[in-house]
C-alpha cells in the first residue's frame, strides 16, 4: 500500500505542466498552458492544463484530473502502477509494504516488467555474446552504426536459438503464458519470437518499453526481413511511432517532424545531426500516428524511399496528413539512395542543407512525380491538378484551400476561377459518397428512440445556481464575508463569517438539499467542517467521473461569477473577489436565488398534485402547504429586490 503522504508529496511537488508536456506541445494562454488533447482527435486545442492548480482539463471531450490521472490515462496504467511512474521518475521515494506490491501489479504492469528484462537481455547478448559480436555489432558497424548510437537506441540481439531467452525468463519466474502475453515468444511453437536477429526496442512517449522490432541478418533462411511484437495490452501498433520518446523535444524546438519509414532510417539521420525523426515503423502509416505527431508540431516532411512503393505510400501519406490539416512538406533523394544511405555519405552541414534546400509542398512534390520531363500534354496536366485537388479536398480550412488553388493557378497557368469550380465540384462528389456511405448507419441511428432524460428549464436553472455555489466554495470558501447585524441589545455589530459556514447555514436553516450535485457539496461542507479548509485532492477520489470533471471545470474557471455584477456595478468582474461588498452580494445572491428557484419547483409539484387528487382532505393539504411555500418565496424574493441582488 502506497502512503498518503507519498500520494501528497507527488501531487504538490511534481509539475504537471512537466508532466503533460512529454506528450503535448503546450503553449502559454493567459494563467494556462493549451495544447491539443491527446484523447480525443482535434485539430484546435482546448485541452487546458493549469500549473498553479495542478490539474488537466479538455474543453473538448471532457476529460480532467490531476497529474496521476494524466497518466493512469495516456500510459493506460493503474492508479498504483501512475504513482510508482512518478516516483521512479523523479526520483521521490517510495515507502510501501512489499508484501503487497506484486498482488498490485496488472497485467500491464507485468508485460513492463518482462519487456525491461528482456531489453537487458538483448542488449547484454548483443555486446557479451560471441555470436552478437561476431553477427550482430559487425552487422551494424558495416551498416555505419557507431557504439554511441547503438548504445543510446538501446539496441540488442537475439541469439538463434529457439528458446534462449524463453529459458531466461522462466528462471526469472515468468511463465511461457507470461511471454506469449508480451509477445515474445510464439503461441503455438512457443519459440523466441525473435532469434537470429537485431532487436529495436520500441518506447512509448513515457520513456518504457512496449514492444519490439527485429532484422533478420541472414542466418535464418527464408525469415522476413524484418518482423515486429504483436499487439498487446501495451503496445498498439497504430498508435506509435518509433522514436518519438526522444525525438518529441527536438520536434517542438524546430517545429518540424521527419517522417521515415524504418527504424535504420532514423538511427542514421539522427547520428548524422537530424534529431527531429521518428517512423512509422513495422507499419502503414495510420490516423493516430499521425494525431500523435500532431500534439507536437503542425509542420510535416516525408522521407520515404523513392521507388514506386516509396512515392505510393508518400500520395497516401500526404492526404492522411491533410486530412488532421498538418503542413506537408517532401524531400527527395538522389537516385538509389534512401534516408539511412544518403546518412553516411555526406557530413551533418551538408545533410542539412540539403533537407531544407530540397525540402518542397505536396503540390510541388507531386508535380515533380507525376509531370517528371515538364510534359505538355492537356490531358497529362489536367489529371494531375485534379490528383492535386482532392488532396485539397482533404483539408478543413477554406483559406488554406484557397491559397493553395492559387498557388496551383499560378503554377499551371490555369484561370483560378476554373480551378474553384473544379473544385466544388470535387466537394460535391465527396460529400454525396460520404452521405451515401453513412445512410444505412443514420437510417438505423434515426429509428433509435432516446431513452435519455431531458431536464426542464427549472432543473437546468437548479443546476446553473447549484455550480455557482460550488464555484464559490472551490475558490473563496475561506473568504471571510462581514455583515451588519445588530446584538441582543438591540446594538449594531459586524458579523465575520467564512463563506463556506454562511452558506452551509442558509440552507440548512430552510432544510434546502443540493438536487443535482449533492454528492459533491457535502464532501466539501464535511471538510471544511472537520478541517476548517478544503483539500481538493482528498475528495476527488470519492467522485465519480462525472463530478470529477465538474470539479476541474470549476478549478478552472469556466464556471464565472455572473456577468451582470460588471453591467449593474460597471466594473470588471476579476476584481468581484477583492472587493468585500460585491463579493459579499455574490454570496448572498447565490444562496438566496438558489432557495427561490429550489421553492419554485416545490410549488410546481404541489400544482402538479392538486391536479392528480380528487380527495378534498388531500387537496387542502397540498393547498395549504402550496401557500407556505408562496409565502417563504415572496419573503426571500423581497429580501433580493430590498438589498439589490437580482441578477
Amino acid at each position: 500500500m502506497i502512503k498518503k503522504t507519498t500520494i501528497d508529496f507527488i501531487l504538490e511537488n511534481i509539475p504537471i505542466d512537466q508532466v503533460v508536456s512529454e506528450y503535448v506541445s503546450l503553449k502559454k494562454k493567459g494563467n494556462s498552458l493549451f495544447g491539443l488533447c491527446p484523447f480525443h482527435n482535434e485539430k484546435t486545442p482546448s485541452f487546458s492544463v493549469s500549473p498553479d492548480k495542478g490539474i488537466y482539463k479538455c474543453f473538448g471531450c471532457g476529460e480532467g484530473g490531476n497529474v496521476i490521472k494524466f497518466l493512469m490515462k495516456v500510459e493506460q496504467l493503474s492508479y498504483p502502477d501512475a504513482i510508482r511512474f512518478l516516483a521512479k521518475k523523479y526520483q521521490i521515494p517510495l515507502d510501501e509494504d512489499d508484501s503487497q506490491v506484486d498482488e498490485q501489479k496488472d497485467e500491464k504492469e507485468k508485460i513492463f516488467i518482462i519487456n525491461n528484462l528482456a531489453l537487458d537481455w538483448f542488449k547484454n547478448q548483443l555486446w557479451k555474446s560471441e555470436e552478437g559480436v561476431n553477427s550482430a555489432l559487425s552487422y551494424l558497424h558495416h551498416r555505419g552504426i557507431s557504439d554511441f548510437t547503438i548504445q543510446k537506441f538501446n539496441l540488442g540481439y537475439s541469439p538463434n536459438s529457439r528458446d534462449a531467452f524463453k529459458n531466461y525468463a522462466i528462471k526469472n519466474g515468468y511463465s511461457t503464458d507470461d511471454l506469449v502475453k508480451a509477445g515474445l515468444i510464439v503461441p503455438d511453437s512457443l519459440a523466441d519470437r525473435f532469434r537470429g536477429r537485431i532487436i529495436f526496442p520500441i518506447f512509448n512517449l513515457g520513456g518504457r518499453v512496449i514492444a519490439f522490432g527485429g532484422r533478420s541478418i541472414g542466418n535464418i533462411p527464408n525469415a522476413a526481413k524484418y518482423l515486429n511484437s504483436p499487439e498487446t495490452l501495451v503496445y498498439n501498433k497504430s498508435n506509435v511511432l518509433y522514436n518519438l520518446n526522444i525525438a518529441k523535444k527536438s520536434i517542438v524546438q524546430q517545429n518540424l517532424c521527419y517522417l521515415t519509414e524504418g527504424y535504420l532510417d532514423v538511427i542514421s539521420l539522427v547520428q548524422a545531426g537530424v534529431e527531429n525523426v521518428v517512423a512509422s515503423a513495422g507499419t502503414s502509416l495510420t490516423q493516430d500516428q499521425i494525431k500523435a505527431i500532431h500534439r507536437f508540431t503542425n509542420n510535416v516532411c516525408l522521407m520515404y524511399d523513392a521507388d514506386n512503393a516509396g512515392i505510393k505510400a508518400s500520395y497516401r501519406a500526404i492526404d492522411m496528413l491533410l486530412e488532421e490539416d498538418l503542413n506537408v512538406y517532401l524531400v527527395s533523394f538522389p537516385d538509389g539512395e534512401d534516408p539511412d544511405s544518403f546518412a553516411h555519405k555526406v557530413s551533418t552541414t551538408e545533410l542539412t542543407d540539403y533537407l531544407d534546400k530540397n525540402k518542397v509542398i505536396f503540390i510541388d512534390y507531386k508535380v515533380q512525380h507525376l509531370l517528371p520531363n515538364d510534359t505538355n500534354d492537356p490531358i497529362k496536366k489536367a489529371d494531375v491538378i485534379r490528383d492535386i485537388l482532392l488532396s485539397l479536398s482533404h483539408i478543413s480550412d477554406p483559406l488554406v484551400q484557397a491559397e493553395y488553388i492559387i498557388y496551383v493557378s499560378k503554377k499551371f497557368n490555369i484561370d483560378e476561377f476554373t480551378l474553384r469550380d473544379e473544385f466544388q465540384r470535387i466537394l460535391k462528389g465527396k460529400l454525396k459518397k460520404e452521405i451515401n456511405n453513412s445512410y444505412s448507419i443514420n437510417q438505423k441511428k434515426s429509428n433509435l428512440k432516446s431513452s435519455n432524460y431531458i431536464p426542464s428549464s427549472i432543473d437546468n436553472k437548479i443546476a446553473q445556481h447549484e455550480k455557482r455555489i460550488l464555484y464559490i466554495l472551490l475558490h473563496f470558501g475561506n473568504k471571510i464575508l462581514a455583515f451588519d447585524d445588530r446584538d441582543v441589545n438591540n446594538l449594531p455589530i459586524t458579523i465575520n463569517i467564512p463563506a463556506w459556514e454562511f452558506i452551509y447555514n442558509e440552507l440548512k436553516k430552510d432544510d434546502i438539499s443540493f438536487v443535482f450535485y449533492n454528492n459533491i457539496y457535502q464532501l466539501i461542507i464535511n471538510q471544511y467542517t472537520s478541517n476548517n479548509t478544503l483539500v481538493v485532492n482528498d475528495i476527488i477520489g470519492l467522485l465519480n467521473p462525472d463530478e470529477q470533471s465538474l470539479i476541474y471545470d470549476l478549478l478552472l474557471d469556466t464556471f464565472k461569477l455572473s456577468d451582470n455584477w460588471k453591467k449593474k456595478f460597471k466594473i470588471e468582474i476579476s476584481t468581484i473577489e477583492n472587493n468585500e461588498y460585491l463579493f459579499n452580494k455574490e454570496v448572498e445572491s447565490a444562496v438566496l436565488e438558489y432557495k427561490a428557484i429550489i421553492i419554485s419547483k416545490l410549488k410546481n409539484a404541489k400544482c402538479e398534485q392538486l391536479g392528480k387528487t380528487t380527495d378534498l382532505d388531500e387537496q387542502q393539504k397540498l393547498l395549504e402547504e402550496f401557500q407556505l411555500l408562496k409565502k417563504l418565496e415572496n419573503q426571500i424574493l423581497k429580501t433580493i429586490s430590498d438589498k439589490n441582488l437580482k441578477h
